[in-house]
């Protein structure tokens, strides 16, 4: 539990769920330079809202740069920019977490930094999955399969006559 000023709230179960459990696999990726109008087809063929972004490395290894997101394009749809590559518009720093972590560590890192998505790397930083706000909503939404709601907290309507 945690204090919210004098108000008590619980944190939900399924966010100490491990990302593992929820992330998407594979991730689609695409170069730095393609350009934004092929990264939509990508995210219309595939079924996605983002594309990691892959920059090469000093060594000759394409690593994991940075997100572009479904609104990313449409953003630059709007701005008549959609000739821009996927590099120039790509949300850096990318923010990782490990697939062990919690959910509800990923979903404080997407708070804080105003990110919904996130990429989960294993040790040596290569890419395993992707984590979006929709998979941490489907998550919490499907809490009720994982932790039965205490029979006081059942909602009124489903089984259940309202306290």
């Amino acid at each position: 539990m945690t204090a919210i000023g004098t108000m008590t709230t619980r944190v939900d179960p399924a966010l100490a769920r491990p990302v593992r459990e929820v992330m998407r696999q594979p991730i689609v990726g695409c170069e730095e330079d393609l350009p934004l109008r092929q990264v939509a087809r990508m995210m219309g063929f595939h079924r996605v809202h983002c594309v990691v972004v892959f920059r090469e490395a000093p060594e000759g290894a394409h690593r994991p740069w940075g997100v572009v997101s479904d609104m990313d394009v449409v953003s630059a749809a709007l701005a008549g920019a959609e000739d821009r590559s996927a590099g120039e518009v790509a949300a850096t720093p990318l923010i990782t977490v490990r697939p062990n972590e919690t959910l509800g560590r990923a979903a404080q890192l997407m708070e804080e930094y105003a990110a919904a998505h996130v990429l989960v790397t294993g040790p040596d930083g290569q890419p395993l999955g992707i984590l979006s706000t929709l998979e941490l909503a489907r998550a919490i939404g499907h809490r009720e399969i994982l932790f039965p709601a205490p029979a006081e907290d059942a909602p009124a309507g489903e089984g259940g006559e309202a306290p």
